[in-house]
């Protein structure tokens, strides 16, 4: 079945279809409007805030999409995943000492200015869509965000581009962090650490954060509770980085959620999603990463390709 009739199919099942659940806020309604109107691919872009829908993602994973091979029957081999970094403490001191130090060294770097009219923002990214049996490594998707007025597109290879969406944060950020955790939370309600981490990886995908903003970042991650300091880092792209994670069931099962920060910026260089203690359902090893992001690049362009 093509993705576009797997597309056509879920709209017409989704009992929802034509209507707004009570209690969306306005991103949340772009967002679902969105979602079902858009075909089925393995790239966590859409956030979505309600329980209402649920029921609509469900179906969803569990049509045989076209970039997973394999089946489910019993006894087959487990799902290919990516191999875990390896990361290297050395810095003994605890994670939230860390932080704070490194926010006031991030804070203290000069202002990065705009040199063009357009941010252009390179990511790849690699998604668990089940736990389907896959010969080899599903390779990752590589996407380049355009920002401009406030709206962002987003471009992948072999794809046509999707319709502009209004970004989260048009007005800026505060470098204020008790301000900065309000304004993240209005795309990400919540005072969960998964919610604040969300709120981090889309933010990722539409600004490079002013290093007073990074700093006020790594200021609440410092604030975390159970935050653990991992260490230094060769990234999936080949940059060194130093990673901080948390201990997380957010997403239903035991996941360990990890950060990885350019050390000498604070800027975050990707981030990771880890089973640690079961797989569920899923057809995957334990430990095994279901998911990671690599932001490849942030730039300033003359215009968004046609």
């Amino acid at each position: 079945m093509s993705n576009q009739a797997i597309t056509e199919a879920l709209r017409e099942a989704d009992p929802a279809r034509g209507q707004v659940p009570e209690g969306l806020d306005g991103r949340a309604e772009q967002d679902l409007s969105r979602i079902l109107q858009t075909p089925m691919r393995p790239r966590r872009r859409w956030r979505l805030a309600v329980v209402g829908i649920a029921s609509f993602v469900a179906v969803a994973m569990f049509v045989a999409q076209p970039w997973v091979t394999g089946s489910r029957s019993g006894g087959g081999a487990q799902a290919a995943t990516p191999p875990l970094l390896k990361f290297q403490l050395k810095d003994k001191r605890p994670a939230r000492q860390q932080l704070l130090d490194f926010a006031s060294r991030v804070r203290a770097l000069p202002a990065e200015p705009a040199t063009g009219p357009v941010l252009q923002i390179s990511m790849k990214g690699w998604y668990l869509v089940s736990g389907d049996v896959t010969e080899d490594y599903i390779e990752p998707h590589v996407v380049t965000n355009y920002v401009s007025d406030g709206r962002l597109r987003t471009f992948e290879p072999g794809r046509d581009p999707g319709d502009a969406v209004s970004v989260f944060w048009k007005e800026g950020l505060s470098a204020d962090p008790s301000v900065l955790k309000k304004q993240l939370a209005v795309a990400h309600p919540g005072n969960g650490v998964d919610s604040f981490l969300n709120a981090v990886d889309d933010l990722q995908r539409e600004a490079i954060p002013s290093p007073a903003v990074r700093a006020a970042l790594l200021t609440l991650l410092a604030d975390e509770k159970d935050i653990k300091a991992d260490g230094e880092v060769i990234d999936r792209s080949g940059r060194r980085g130093i990673g901080f994670s948390v201990l997380t069931d957010g997403g239903g099962l035991p996941t360990k959620r990890t950060l990885i920060f350019d050390p000498a910026t604070g800027s975050v260089l990707g981030q990771e999603q880890m089973l640690t203690e079961t797989a569920g359902k899923m057809n995957v090893p334990i430990p095994s990463v279901i998911e990671y992001e690599s932001y490849l690049s942030r730039s300033y362009v003359a215009e968004i390709p046609k």
